[in-house]
Order: structure tokens, then sequence, then C-alpha cells
């Protein structure tokens, strides 16, 4: 699916692929399940991508610093079979954050569907940037960061969830419709384009 969507576009233009990282195992009770690295499947189909994407000119993944998203970055550059920088980005990873430390202590007491359920609501929660606010910082740091060609982010499902919400008032449905792995958005010089489902 995701080559059929790249299809039109070529190399001149500005392609910011905005991903779910891969396949991972389960969180550890009581952890922040940032040690939850991908699976054995989960590494395969992120090859899988980067074969896929192989006739494109990947110039720059940039990922969270958290270790599946590298790693997913790492396997998409194996499947993709030439040297692609890959650059964590601390900055990228916490776009939607205002607060750490409250955002975090909101997330432990509600879950992210209570956390998504406000911002459908438009309820300020803790911690966290509103819908104009991180579509604008989101907005930006993917225009900043895209080159001529096709930029990879790697990111996790929420702020994904969120970052379409802002754009469009799309809404996924968690637990079934939701961001699958290695699927999210494709934008074009920073404009929305399509929304895709890697099948799993």
């Amino acid at each position: 699916m995701i080559e059929q969507l790249l299809r039109p576009y070529s190399e001149e233009d500005r392609i910011s692929l905005l991903i779910r990282h891969a396949d991972r195992y389960d969180f550890k009770e009581g952890t922040d399940g940032n040690e939850a690295l991908l699976t054995e499947q989960g590494k395969i189909n992120a090859c899988k991508l980067g074969e896929d994407l192989s006739k494109y000119r990947v110039n720059k993944i940039i990922t969270t610093p958290v270790p599946r998203c590298i790693q997913t970055g790492e396997c998409i550059v194996k499947g993709y079979g030439k040297p692609v920088e890959i650059s964590p980005s601390n900055l990228f990873g916490g776009l939607h954050i205002i607060n750490w430390e409250l955002a975090n202590e909101f997330f432990n007491v509600h879950g992210y569907e209570k956390w998504y359920q406000n911002i459908i609501d438009d309820i300020p929660t803790p911690g966290i940037y509103s819908t104009e606010e991180y579509r604008k910082s989101m907005t930006d740091f993917l225009v900043r960061n895209t080159n001529k060609g096709l930029t990879i982010f790697i990111s996790h499902d929420f702020p994904i969830a969120f970052y379409h919400y802002s754009i469009n008032k799309t809404i996924y449905t968690i637990f079934s419709d939701w961001v699958k792995y290695l699927s999210g958005l494709i934008l074009k010089n920073g404009q929305y384009v399509a929304r895709f489902q890697n099948n799993e």
C-alpha cells in the first residue's frame, strides 16, 4: 500500500513519512515501556518496509530516542540496502509534551484512552500542548527536517493519532481502528496527503 501512495511523487518533492515503530514486545508491569524492544517479526517487517522503499531516495531517518524506534530505523536501512543516516531526537520524541512530570502523572492515573478522549473533547490535559499548538510544532519540525525525496520519522502510536486529529479531526478508535505498527501519515511539503495502515 505504501508504494501505491508514494508512486505519484518525484525526487523533487519533499515527502515526510511519519510512522509508528515496528512490532514490539509487551510492556513489563510497573515500567514506562521504553525498555520494550522489537520482536523478531517486527524486525522482519521493518526490513520489508525498507525493501519496499528501495526505489525511492530516502535522505534521512529521524527517530524518538526510545530504543525500539531506533531499532526500527536500523532494520529499515538494512532492508533498504543503502546507507541512510539515523538521527535519534529528544525534541521529536516530546513535541506534544510541555511538562513530562505532569504528563506522566496523568497517564499513570488515567491511561492513554482518557488522554486521547480529552484531546477529542478539547479538554486541557496536564503536561501536554493544545491541539493547535501541537499541530504547529510537529508540522514545523517535519518541514524543517524534510529534504527533497523521502524523510522517515519514526515515533509512537499516540503522537501520530494526536497529530492526525490536529490536522483534520480524524479520530482513531483505541484497540480497534488504531495506528498499527509501521503505519502512519504521508505529508508533502508539510501538507497532509494520506493515512496508511500496513498489514500486520
